[in-house]
């Protein structure tokens, strides 16, 4: 491996999270040695910390629990970009998960461009938004982004890309390069 020392850094924020941490910690093992995955509890005051560290003993090549005074969701991200060490880094709140077919499709990809020497500043993927307790499932796709294909982006400043998370907009569904985001530490404001 060229990379840091992961090929992907996923940063978990998790706040009283009990109900449902495994089903994500559980979609993201399957990504190996290839993966970092960084549980961040944001000061729960359930067993979210009892189960974090459970995974820590169980993974502890894969699994890094790191715990912090209640200040956030983006407090608890600013933490996870300041640890991460993959090349590649990734949130994903504690009541979501991924796909197993569609993460081993970014991981491959991924990895064939650090064997090709190729690199990308993100990358941006499809996804569907699943209220299960509502019963509700809407697939987000990015019909007006070319497929497959590098394309140039404009860069935001923090305050920019802050707006575009606060209100939703696709940010969301990106993965992006380490040094890009850990370089600023406040990247995201505190609560």
């Amino acid at each position: 491996m060229n990379y840091l020392e992961k090929l992907l850094s996923i940063v978990v924020p998790c706040y009283n999270s009990q109900d449902y941490i495994d089903r994500c910690v559980e979609s993201l093992l399957p990504g190996n040695d290839r993966v970092e995955i960084l549980l961040i509890d944001d000061g729960s005051t359930d067993r979210t910390a009892e189960i974090i560290d459970k995974y820590e003993r169980t993974y502890p090549k894969q699994i890094k629990a790191v715990h912090q005074e209640n200040g956030g969701h983006g407090q608890a991200v600013n933490t996870g970009m300041y640890l991460a060490k993959g090349k590649y880094v990734k949130v994903v709140d504690s009541d979501d998960w991924l796909d197993l077919n569609s993460y081993q499709k970014v991981l491959n990809f991924l990895e064939s461009l650090e064997e090709s020497n190729k690199e990308i500043d993100m990358l941006i993927c499809n996804y569907i938004y699943d209220k299960v307790e509502l019963g509700h499932k809407k697939v987000i796709k990015y019909r007006w982004l070319p497929k497959n294909k590098s394309f140039p982006i404009f860069l935001y400043s923090n305050d920019e890309v802050y707006e575009m998370v606060a209100r939703r907009k696709p940010v969301l569904a990106r993965i992006c390069v380490t040094f890009l985001i850990s370089s600023d530490p406040g990247f995201f404001p505190k609560k």
